[in-house]
């Protein structure tokens, strides 16, 4: 067996897991694209459909009951309060700070994104003293966060003068 009949079989293999009907020659383009990439194109439709997913995954949490996505909320607050942390082991303005500030700022966005919309949705009800108090605690992230940047930009131009 050749390489390209072996390649087509698992080409074969990985629509047929899937269930997909798509266009040929976007499936042909993908084929292409895992092998650029190096990468089983099984593999690399899981990417894609995984990236997808989670570039998406706001309209899903549109849709949890009030409570699951407090919870939900609350772990994206936890995981933005972990970044925050981590952020300062990198240095000022290299690749990997700014990166950790990018990512900081998404979920700190979805989260309240989260808690807004459980606001909306549930109006004088007990979760919304909970929600008001997460709120609270993701307005004065930000505002320390802009507080150790100002910070950070006054030290900085002290020590060139």
């Amino acid at each position: 067996m050749t390489v390209t009949e072996e390649a087509s079989k698992k080409v074969e293999k990985a629509s047929e897991k899937l269930k997909l009907e798509m266009d040929k020659v976007i499936f042909d383009q993908i084929v292409q694209l895992a092998r650029l990439e190096d990468t089983d194109t099984y593999v690399f439709i899981n990417r894609i459909l995984a990236d997808f997913v989670a570039d998406n995954e706001y309209k899903l949490d549109a849709h949890l009951n009030p409570v699951d996505a407090a919870d939900k909320a609350d772990k994206l607050f936890a995981e933005a309060v972990r970044m925050q942390r981590k952020m300062s082991a990198h240095a000022e303005g290299s690749r990997e700070r700014i990166a950790a500030e990018a990512q900081f700022i998404t979920v700190l966005q979805r989260a309240a994104a989260l808690f807004a919309e459980i606001t909306r949705r549930s109006k004088g009800s007990e979760i919304e003293k909970h929600i008001q108090l997460r709120m609270n605690q993701i307005s004065a992230l930000c505002d320390q966060q802009l507080t150790d940047e100002q910070n950070q930009k006054e030290n900085t131009s002290v020590e060139k003068e």
